[in-house]
This record gives structure tokens, C-alpha cells and sequence, in this order.
């Protein structure tokens, strides 16, 4: 009986640091969603890009971290009691992953770098609009809305 009350100890413990490291990482996304919801209603969709992948990109950053709290719910999950959790931190580190960084990406910043206008790629050949950052097709005539609606579609509106 003690070692049934010792192990059920120790697994209550373990779990209440879990829910503690997970509540720690709330604030960072209680204020990334923030950041999410005053893009999607801002008027100038080039800037909103540029917002949207500023707020993003310190996940992106901090994926290590997430990884390592996806490992240790992965250890304490030997119940499948934390297979709901698993599975939307997965989803959240595919998202951060996809909205990250890449030098031959949409948003072609390096680790901690804030993002701007001259670092945000817009365009493909497809649409006949070559790839430019974000400060050079703010300054095209104003046609370039109408050819950029189809890569919004593409890449999601706001």
C-alpha cells in the first residue's frame, strides 16, 4: 500500500508541474492572439503581413523550448491522459514552424531579428508579379492590390 500511495504521489506532483511549465507559456500566447486579433483588422493588409509575421517569429525562435515541454508530456502520457494536449502542442509548434523563419521564405529574418517591411516576400511568377519585399510593393502603382489579391487567397486573408 505504501508504494501504491508513494508512485500515485509522485504521478499527482509530476502532473502539477506539467500544468504549471504549460500555464507558463499562456501569457506569450494570450498575447500572441492579441497580436493575431489586431491584425486580421487592420486596413492595410501589406502592413498586417509584416505585424502578423513580427508577432510569430519569437515562437518560431522558441521552439526549443516547446519541444522540450511536448517531451516531457510525452514521458507522463503513459495513460494516454495527455493526448489532447500533445496533440494541439504539435499543432501549435507546426504552425510557429510554418510561419518562422526562412531565408528563402516569406519572411527571410534570422533568430531574434525584428521583422520589417524589407524582410517580408510577397509575389510569384505564376500570378505575374515577381518576388518582392513588402517596402517595394507598397511602392508600386496602386494595381499591385488587384494582382496581390490571388497570393492573400493563397496564403490566407486576414
Amino acid at each position: 500500500m505504501k508504494l501504491f500511495t508513494e508512485v500515485s504521489m509522485f504521478i499527482v506532483d509530476r502532473s502539477q508541474n506539467l500544468r504549471k511549465e504549460l500555464r507558463s507559456f499562456m501569457p506569450g500566447l494570450n498575447a500572441l492572439a492579441a497580436s493575431l486579433k489586431q491584425a486580421s483588422v487592420m486596413d492595410d493588409k501589406l502592413s498586417a503581413i509584416v505585424f502578423f509575421f513580427d508577432a510569430v517569429s519569437p515562437f518560431h525562435d522558441g521552439q526549443t523550448e516547446l519541444t522540450a515541454l511536448i517531451g516531457k508530456f510525452e514521458k507522463a502520457n503513459f495513460r494516454g491522459q495527455y493526448d489532447q494536449v500533445l496533440k494541439d502542442l504539435f499543432a501549435l509548434r507546426l504552425h510557429f514552424r510554418k510561419a518562422g523563419r526562412s531565408q528563402s521564405g516569406l519572411n527571410r529574418t534570422s533568430t531574434s531579428q525584428q521583422v520589417t517591411d524589407e524582410d517580408v516576400y510577397l509575389g510569384e511568377d505564376r500570378y505575374g508579379l515577381r518576388t518582392h519585399n513588402v517596402k517595394k510593393l507598397e511602392g508600386l502603382q496602386t494595381g499591385t492590390e488587384r494582382r496581390l489579391r490571388p497570393l492573400w487567397r493563397q496564403h490566407g486573408e486576414f
